[in-house]
């Protein structure tokens, strides 16, 4: 049989630990938000491809380092 107290343990541990990884990089994206559009108002080209470019990088660089965390620390 499948399923059980065993097995919905498992998956909200699992859905905790993804949570973990998505929320900076859903914070990055609402800031993102904030300051592409007030980029994009002033019709600042550069600012906005420079700040879309800073926080896909940063984004990148700290999902890396959650996952190699998560990777040692986690059996």
């Amino acid at each position: 049989m499948t399923g059980g107290v065993v097995a919905v343990a498992v998956y909200a541990a699992t859905l905790r630990i993804t949570k973990l990884i998505t929320i900076p990089i859903k914070g990055y994206g609402s800031a993102l938000i904030t300051v592409a559009g007030a980029a994009y108002g002033e019709k600042d080209y550069t600012k906005f491809d420079k700040s879309f470019k800073y926080t896909m990088n940063i984004s990148i660089i700290v999902t890396f380092l959650l996952v190699i965390i998560f990777y040692i620390f986690i059996p």
